[in-house]
């Protein structure tokens, strides 16, 4: 039996991982974020990511497409440091913070 280690992707999906905070309805409400959609209804806010399946992310894909070989890395502090300017930029809430890791089958 073939292990696979790392991310594997075909055609119909992309593998990622990101750090932020998960938009719903819910909390673009509770932080009253002023995010505008583009013509292609998606947002036009540069650290808004689409992760699939009707979802965005606010804050940042760490990894996306990892070949088996590559290996990315990324220490607290550098996550710490995306999450405090997304905190300062959106007064968001730390612990609506999350670590995502998934695929994009759109």
């Amino acid at each position: 039996m073939k292990v696979r280690l790392g991310f594997v992707s075909n055609s119909s999906s992309s593998s990622f991982v990101g750090f932020g905070v998960i938009l719903t309805e819910e909390l673009i409400k509770k932080y009253n974020l002023n995010l505008e959609k583009d013509k292609w209804d998606d947002y036009s806010d540069e650290n808004v990511q689409y992760i699939g399946n009707g979802k965005y992310l606010l804050g940042e894909i760490l990894a996306h497409e990892i070949e088996e070989s590559n290996t990315k890395t990324f220490t607290i502090e550098e996550l710490s440091n995306i999450q405090k300017e997304i905190i300062m930029k959106y007064n968001v809430d730390t612990k609506d913070f999350s670590l995502i890791a998934g695929n994009i089958y759109d």
